[in-house]
């Protein structure tokens, strides 16, 4: 019964979604893309196991026929494509936990191509500012709790004496990874200087609290690529901080105050923050979590060395549970805590192009905004489960539809950008 009530409920989003998009331009160009990006930045949000962003994408470009501005051709089919044989392990495989997951996997790289397939520039602001704004409350939601104004419990009060809190999400790691990026966001597309400042406080502090080293090392990879691309890139007339008026610097020091200041009248904030720090790069023998991820890591290469050619199967990963401990008859896990040793415990060699296209993707965008926050994800995936969510998808899809924008004449992107950007990026 829960199940048909289930699809009948996608089924109802997916009319909803279709019929506004085919009845309105602006909710073709702003708001269904506005929800797609607010979708992604959520968790989980699933209806009949169906995360919303994969209907919403799907009735989107149904309403999106016959708008398409860009000719993308075979770049369209390139995710689909580098994941089919990712998801056909599970036929050859010999430790297959999951099958469902190789649907899970082409229903998100699917939903990937979507975006670039129907793709123009006007729904690239929309698609990051529902990105910001559903990361944007969550992190809001995590202060409150830290502040002891909503009624939740609070995570590890061993490892933060304030206790981790986890927004919209089911463990603090994931309100840090989507802080992290809604930190970077904020600060780099076109804001009011007020809201800007607001948004940059708002997301670091929830950074910080939620004490995720995952999503410090994400943050610090995603900001040192920005930093580094924009010095070895930039042009005659670029500034670090835009033109003076657009409140970055602002954001940045009054957010780096409000910090110390926390930890100044805070001595145990400061304690656990240092201690935090220091276990972040080395696994320390009385650091228990950091031990466990080594035991798991160590665990996946030496499954990924027993591997045939096209590996173990998909989702035979998973059988690697959190201390490294491996599950011969039952795993309720179906995939690993990394991103890549998971993938070649998977599917090997077979898994060879989807890496290749993630790493092109990525190195033609650094520069953009997109391909930041690309690179905060993927860092933070080597410590969890963020490949299988729809962020991933999110930003390889916008990865793949700019493709083309790095083609246009110069002046055509209508995404308005910080002025460290060259004309026609981000």
């Amino acid at each position: 019964m829960n199940e048909t009530l289930g699809v009948g409920a996608l089924i109802l989003m997916f009319l909803i979604t279709f019929i506004a998009g085919a009845n309105s331009e602006r909710a073709r160009t702003t708001w269904i893309p506005i929800a797609i990006g607010a979708s992604a930045g959520l968790f989980s949000v699933q209806i009949a196991n169906v995360h919303l962003f994969t209907p919403l994408v799907f009735a989107w470009i149904i309403t999106r026929a016959g708008h398409r501005e860009a000719d993308l051709r075979w770049r369209v089919l390139a995710l689909p494509l580098a994941c089919i044989p990712v998801a056909a392990t599970v036929f050859l495989g010999d430790l297959v936990v999951n099958p469902n997951l190789a649907l899970q996997l082409m229903a998100l790289a699917l939903s990937g191509a979507m975006l670039p397939l129907g793709w123009s520039e006007e729904i690239r602001r929309p698609l990051m500012i529902g990105l910001l704004a559903s990361t944007s409350a969550s992190a809001l939601f995590g202060l409150l709790q830290v502040a002891h104004l909503v009624p939740t419990d609070l995570w590890h009060v061993e490892v933060s004496a304030l206790g981790r809190p986890t927004g919209f999400y089911p463990e603090p790691d994931w309100l840090g990874m989507y802080s992290a990026l809604a930190s970077l966001l904020a600060w780099r597309i076109d804001l009011k200087p007020q809201l800007r400042l607001a948004l940059v406080l708002v997301n670091l502090s929830a950074l910080v609290l939620a004490f995720a080293r995952a999503a410090w090392l994400g943050f610090a990879a995603g900001a040192l690529v920005a930093a580094l691309t924009w010095l070895l890139t930039r042009r005659a007339g670029d500034r670090v901080m835009g033109d003076g008026k657009t409140g970055r610097l602002r954001a940045v020091f009054l957010t780096a105050f409000a910090l110390v200041m926390a930890v100044t009248a805070l001595p145990d904030l400061r304690r656990d923050l240092l201690n935090r720090l220091a276990s972040t790069l080395t696994a320390r023998t009385e650091d228990v979590s950091a031990q466990a991820r080594v035991e798991q890591n160590r665990a996946l290469g030496s499954l990924a060395d027993s591997a045939p050619w096209y590996g173990h199967g998909l989702s035979s990963s998973g059988r690697v549970g959190v201390s490294g401990i491996f599950y011969s008859d039952f795993s309720k896990n179906s995939v690993a805590s990394n991103w890549i040793l998971g993938l070649w415990v998977d599917a090997s060699w077979l898994a060879v192009p989807l890496f290749a296209l993630i790493c092109f993707l990525v190195w033609r965008n650094l520069r953009t905004i997109e391909g930041s926050l690309a690179v905060v994800v993927l860092v933070n995936s080597i410590f969890s489960n963020a490949f299988f969510q729809p962020i991933t998808w999110l930003l390889l899809g916008i990865l793949i539809g700019l493709l083309d924008t790095h083609r246009t004449p110069r002046g055509s992107v209508r995404l308005k950008l910080p002025a460290t950007a060259a004309p026609g990026r981000s």
